[in-house]
Parts: structure tokens; sequence; C-alpha cells
């Protein structure tokens, strides 16, 4: 055994480990517990970042791992495709368990809670390196159940979000299985590998239930209904986590290996993977307009976002994938960075309502800052994370314009949503940063390092990535895109510009122009100020109505009221349930067979088991 898969051990092994220490050390002593649950998730961590740098930066080759039973041959094996969802899940598994180390105190099963973690960086790891479709389906369902327990985490007041969550991924899931049973009855064989010499009739049966499946995890509409209810009541790092970066990861790297690598991706198979991410981008941004819970608003931005990766691996050129992976990791940072911040608010002030919040900037600055970039980010801001892209995708939908002229309607969603995000956004600094500071706030303060690092980290991320997008487009994502499809180069050198047939992104320049542009108005601010010093306004220039000074005010809630009565009718649809109600009826006549949940989500597992059976027997 070489070194490359004694890391390859330790990548899956260390934090699996730590999971099942994680028990015992938690009855003896809870620092010893969250030392060795912190070790766990850095050594997998630490293992993930050499293995990457060996295969990316350093050109080294693949590693393989083979394990054999009887007449079975399991296959794991790190590529430059994987190695990317492998590394960030990895990193950001790191650092939520030393965010947790302090938040998950309020909680009372903690070394559950760190054992559910700790097993979820290991399967989804597993699932990524398999190249046989059974440990790729054991370790997907693990992450499915893994999830659900987390959210159990939280106590009751979670029961239904969790049950929701599990009852459509298990359904998805089991669609999933279905279409692997149809491409091993195919190719008899368990290799995850092209499909070729079927019928069209077989290769689209086995596109749409693989489809579904990804889109689940990843969370594309319509089968994104259970992010928000989970947002709302799950742990904020079980959330943080799970919708916000793993899923996307797991979901978007199936989807390319689905849409570039099982079957023949055709222009009908673009156009139906597109126009599903620009409704998910659109859907998302309207409903996230008009929350007043800080995480549900968070979570229909996770589902937003999503729809730029799907739009990006639908246009399927190398440009639009290339731009899918990058959105993919840039999502990871922000958003894991924004749950983290809106979790630090929610912590200090016990409430994660907007209508309750404000002023937090004054006494929790490094929060605020860290919300304030990823906030940017997110909205495609120049010269952060976000906006690079965000331009590739769109760069690469013009482009695509010469083989179908709807994609210029995809592009326009994709700049109608960025500014949406961005109003969004506004909202929510402004609701839960901004603004006068409630009484009840005014002794509230910064949360602990343990919290702050993270937020920190993610946040320099974004700016880093934004600023010089060479480096993860030059040794991250174009190495992978590489696998699947061949790759003009983009960039010419760290502080040169991203060239596309559409226009230039020189980001160096840009930024320079930026500072110098704030450096010169904050200049001409403070002359002004010396000039012309500022004075209050005198008590009688107050309004006056009726005999009182007339206050006028806004809290989060007023913001954008204008478009919700505009677009009152898709509004109304949402408030009755929207999507929940087509899920409702199909699964209404199944009510009167399962009288609870649990039981419903066993018979699933149970017929996946059975596929799962017939699968290795087809095999064998």
């Amino acid at each position: 055994m070489g070194f490359e898969q004694t890391m390859m051990l330790v990548l899956v092994g260390a934090p699996a480990l730590a999971g099942l220490l994680a028990f015992p050390l938690g009855r003896v002593s809870q620092k010893v517990r969250d030392g060795v649950c912190l070790l766990g998730c850095l050594g997998s961590a630490a293992a993930a970042s050499y293995l990457f740098l060996n295969l990316n930066v350093f050109s080294g080759s693949e590693v393989p791992y083979k394990l054999v039973f009887s007449s079975l041959s399991f296959v794991f094996s790190l590529d430059k495709l994987n190695a990317i969802s492998i590394l960030f899940a990895n990193i950001l598994g790191a650092l939520a368990i030393v965010y947790s180390i302090p938040y998950i105190r309020r909680y009372k099963q903690v070394s559950r809670y760190y054992a559910l973690m700790l097993w979820t960086i290991s399967s989804s790891t597993l699932c990524l390196l398999s190249m046989n479709y059974v440990p790729f389906l054991v370790f997907w369902a693990l992450c499915t159940l893994w999830l659900f327990f987390a959210i159990r985490i939280a106590g009751s007041a979670a029961f239904r979000a969790a049950y929701k969550t599990i009852l459509i991924l298990a359904s998805v899931d089991l669609a999933m299985i279905l279409g692997v049973l149809l491409i091993v009855s195919t190719t008899h064989s368990l290799e995850i590998r092209y499909v070729g010499g079927s019928s069209s009739f077989l290769i689209g049966s086995i596109f749409i239930l693989m489809l579904v499946g990804a889109l689940a995890k990843a969370g594309g509409v319509p089968l994104h209904t259970w992010v928000p209810d989970l947002a709302a009541d799950a742990p904020t790092t079980v959330v943080a986590y799970f919708p916000a970066s793993l899923d996307k990861l797991l979901g978007i790297f199936k989807l390319t290996v689905i849409c570039h690598i099982l079957i023949t991706f055709t222009g009908f198979h673009s156009l139906a993977v597109s126009s599903i991410g620009a409704i998910t981008m659109l859907v998302a941004v309207l409903m996230a307009l008009v929350q007043k819970d800080l995480k549900r608003l968070l979570a229909f931005h996770t589902v937003s976002q999503v729809g730029y990766m799907i739009l990006g691996i639908g246009i399927g050129t190398p440009l639009g994938i290339a731009g899918g992976l990058f959105h993919m990791i840039n999502n990871c940072m922000f958003k894991t960075c924004l749950f983290f911040s809106g979790g630090a608010a929610q912590l200090s002030t016990g409430t994660k309502d907007l209508t309750k919040l404000g002023g937090l900037a004054r006494r929790m600055p490094f929060t605020f800052v860290c919300a304030l970039i990823a906030a940017l980010a997110i909205s495609g801001v120049p010269p952060l994370n976000g906006f690079a892209s965000k331009w590739m995708i769109y760069s690469a939908a013009l482009e695509a314009t010469r083989v179908n002229p709807i994609y210029l309607m995809f592009a326009v969603a994709a700049v109608i949503t960025s500014t949406l995000t961005l109003a969004s956004f506004v909202k929510y600094i402004h609701g839960a940063f901004l603004g006068a500071t409630p009484k009840e706030f005014e002794v509230v303060k910064e949360v602990s390092w343990w919290m702050r690092v993270p937020m920190m980290i993610l946040a320099a991320g974004c700016i880093l990535f934004g600023v010089f997008p060479f480096i993860p487009l030059q040794y991250i994502i174009l190495p992978g895109v590489q696998t699947i499809a061949k790759v003009l180069p983009i960039t010419e050198g760290l502080m040169f510009p991203i060239y596309t047939e559409v226009g230039v992104w020189g980001s160096a320049l840009a930024t320079g122009l930026i500072l110098l542009a704030l450096t010169v108005g904050f200049i001409f601010y403070l002359a002004g100020r010396r000039i012309q010093p500022y004075t209050p306004t005198a008590e009688a220039d107050k309004p006056f109505l009726g005999g009182e000074d007339l206050a006028v005010s806004y809290d989060a809630t007023q913001f954008y009221a204008p478009l919700k009565r505009a677009l009152q009718p898709l509004y109304a649809i949402a408030e009755r349930g929207g999507f929940d109600l087509l899920w409702f009826y199909i699964a209404k006549p199944f009510q009167k067979v399962f009288k609870q949940p649990r039981y419903a989500a066993i018979a699933i597992y149970v017929i996946w088991l059975l596929v799962l059976l017939a699968i290795i027997g087809v095999a064998v």
C-alpha cells in the first residue's frame, strides 16, 4: 500500500473513528470528546488537501483503492473531478465542527450530533470516491439517513421537517436506484461509465430517473420543498453543512456525471436541464424576497443559487460546466458563511425573526463584516467570487444562443435573479444588522472565536476566489472539467482576465479601480464633513401630525411589499403550500396504508434494499 492509499484511509477513517468515539468519550469528558472530534475532521481535511494538491496542482496520478468481496469488485478512486467535491466536503465539514464547539451546547444530544456530522463526512467522501454503483448507492442513502437524524437533534420542533426531508429524499433515492437497475440490466456491469447501444426510450428513462435523484439532493425545483422547512427548524450547523454545501457537492457532482459521462448529452437534454435551472433561480429568489424568518430567507437563496449550477451544467459547453462547478464551490463558501453569521445572530439574541432584529452591527462587528461580504458575494457584486462564476455562466448562456435563441432568456433570467438576490440581501443586512438596536439587544456581545474563525475563513475565501479567480479555475475547476470535456485556456495568469467569446472580466484591474473609487469617495466624504460639519436636526423640524411627532420607520418585512402585491397570485399559491400541494396529493393515497411517516420511510427503504439486491444479482 502506497502513501496515497494510506492517506485515502485517513480521509475516510479519521472522521468515522472519531464519530464512534464521541459516545464513550462524551460520558467521560466533554472537552476530550470535542478535541477528538475536532482532530478527526481536521485529519480528514488535511488528507483531502494533500491528495488534492498532489493530484490537481502537482499533476500526480489518480489514486485507486480496490476492495474485493467474492465475485464483486468495488473500486474507490480519486480523480480530478471528484477531488473538487471531496476537498470542499471535508474542509467545510471541519469548519462546521469548529463552529459547533460552542454552538451545539444548547442542544441535549451533543455526542450524537458529533457522530452524525463526522459519519456524514466519511459517507459523502466514500460516495464521491465510488466507481461502482453498489457502494455509491449505499453511501448516498446513508448521507440521507444521517441528515434525518441530525435534524431530529432539534427535538420535537423539527419532527415535521425531518420526516418531510426523508420522505422526499428517500422517494427520489428509490427512483435513482431504479435507474441504476436499468443501467446494470443493460451493461451487466456495476462500473459507473457510459451507457451506450441502448434504445432512446431506455436512455430517456435512465436519464429521468437519475436526474430526479440528483436534483432532489441538490435542491432543485420542484424537489426543493424540504430545504426551507429543514432550515427553519434544524440546528444552524446542520443547515449550513447539509443543504447549503454538502448536498450541492453531491447533487451537482452527480448531475455532471449523469449529463456528461453516463449518456450522450443532446440538445434536448441541454434544454430540459437548463430550463429547470432557470425556473429554480427565479421561483426561489421570489420566495426569498418575502421571508420574515432569517433562516428560511437564506434557505430559499440556497435553492436559488443551485439554479445557476444546474444552468451551467445544462448548457453543457466547457465554459458552462466550468462555471457551474465554480459556482458550486463559491456557493459552499458564501452560503455556509451566511448561515454561520445568521446562526451567530440567533444564538446571541434568541430570535431569527427579522422584524425583531436590528442594530447588531455595533454589537457584533466581526459577524456583520463576514455576513456583508458573503451577502455581496452571493448577490454577484464584483469583485467577489459570486460574480466571477456567474459571469462565466452568463457568458456560456450567451454563447449558446448560436445553437438556440432561447438561451438568451436563460441569461436574462440569471441576471434578473442576481438583481433580486441583491435586493433580498439588502433586506437581510438591514433587518439583522443595521437600523436601531432594540433595547433587549443592547447587551448582546460578539460570539466566541470558535464561531468567528470559520466565518472569517469563508469570507476571506470569497474575496480571494473573486479577486484572483485564476487560482480556483487553474488548479481546482479546469483540471476536473478536462476529464469530461476539452477545455481551452480561459485565463493566462494570476493577474490576467477571464476570456470568453462574449466579453472579458479582469478581476484584478476591476478590484484596483473599485478600491480607487472608494478611496476617492472617502476623501471627499472627510473633506465635506470638515467644510460643513453635520449638525443634528432640530426637534421642531420633525413631522408633526395630530398632536404627536410622526415617526416613520420600516422593518424588514415591509421591503418589496409592492412586488408582493404585483405577484399576489403567485404568492397566494405559495401561502397555500406551493409545490407541497403537489407532493401532498401524491402522498395522500399512501396515508391510509402508512398511518405514520416512519412506516412509509421504512417501507421505501425496504423496497430500496430489495432493488439493490436485484442489481447485485443482475451484475453477478
